[in-house]
């Protein structure tokens, strides 16, 4: 039974023969009248470029061959074309599912993109593939709905300061960010490494380190790279945040200020040159100050220097 439905209403006709550019050559007045309406369905089905000139030609020879409607849509169906424009069509065939005509498949993709437009995702975010396999999986337009604002709900849930280095860093939008969540296992390759170092540079935002060093997204995605989680980024920089005096150019001392590469190195990478220079000015505070109060938070401080451990 054939799924493939051509427009039967005069007036829709009417237009798809004006879309056609009217009367053909070498085609009969009855056999242009069917001509029109066949060529502005592939148009309205979406067909382009090479397939829809192939397919015209196509149903231009079974025309003149003496083809009637039925044969033709039988024959177009079991074309190459047809197969590479709709092949949800053929695979939920294969899965026993419900059929679904050509019309309603387009109509299905374009609830889709109305409804990642309602929602705010960026345009073209999703491939013609994505909405194959939502047809081919019988994927409703409610459902799909329902998906997007889970991804919607799910990216409004990250840390804000994570959603900043994420703009930041790497131009990522709240919509691209919902994308993300609303497709792991499309976007996850493409966003996992940029959500983990912004989650990082986030941390480093919290905890006020960011304040003296900004941490770089290149320094973020060096430390995510290593497998330091945003959670353990937090700790180490909670602990550099209150080793502050140690790495500073403090008034009347010759010490020189260190970088946020070199302090970020002592405390998650194995630095240790910069980590015997920070216990060594923790030795000279403690004769400046007396083991007074401000070397007792020093000494604390020092105590947690490179605690994050992989």
């Amino acid at each position: 039974m054939s799924n493939f439905q051509f427009p039967t209403d005069p007036a829709v006709q009417a237009y798809l023969r004006a879309l056609a550019g009217g009367f053909n050559p070498n085609l009969d007045p009855t056999q242009t009248d069917a001509w029109a309406i066949l060529q502005g369905t592939l148009t309205a089905y979406g067909f382009s470029g090479a397939d829809l000139l192939s397919l015209q030609n196509f149903i231009k020879s079974e025309i003149i061959n003496g083809r009637n409607t039925d044969q033709i849509t039988l024959d177009l169906e079991a074309s190459p074309e047809f197969a590479n424009r709709f092949p949800a069509i053929i695979e939920r065939r294969q899965k026993g599912l419900p059929p679904i005509s050509p019309s309603d498949y387009v109509s299905l993709e374009r609830t889709y993109q109305q409804l990642e437009r309602s929602a705010g995702l960026p345009p073209q975010m999703f491939d013609a593939a994505h909405y194959d396999t939502l047809i081919a999986n019988d994927v409703s337009a409610s459902e799909y709905g329902n998906r997007v604002q889970q991804g919607v709900i799910a990216a409004n849930q990250a840390p804000q300061e994570t959603r900043d280095m994420l703009l930041n860093y790497y131009g990522v939008t709240p919509g691209q960010l919902a994308a993300h969540f609303l497709d792991p296992a499309k976007v996850w390759p493409v966003l996992q490494q940029q959500f983990a170092a912004a989650g990082i540079g986030g941390a480093a935002q919290r905890v006020g380190f960011n304040q003296q060093n900004p941490v770089s997204e290149q320094e973020a995605m060096r430390l995510a790279q290593l497998g330091v989680t945003p959670e353990q980024a937090q700790q180490g920089f909670m602990e550099l945040y209150h080793q502050r005096q140690l790495y500073g150019t403090l008034p009347g001392q010759s010490q020189t200020g260190l970088t946020t590469d070199q302090l970020l190195g002592a405390e998650f990478g194995g630095d240790e040159v910069t980590k015997e220079l920070l216990q060594r000015r923790a030795l000279e505070q403690q004769a400046t100050f007396q083991a007074g109060g401000q070397f007792q938070q020093t000494q604390a401080g020092t105590s947690g220097l490179g605690a994050v451990t992989r």
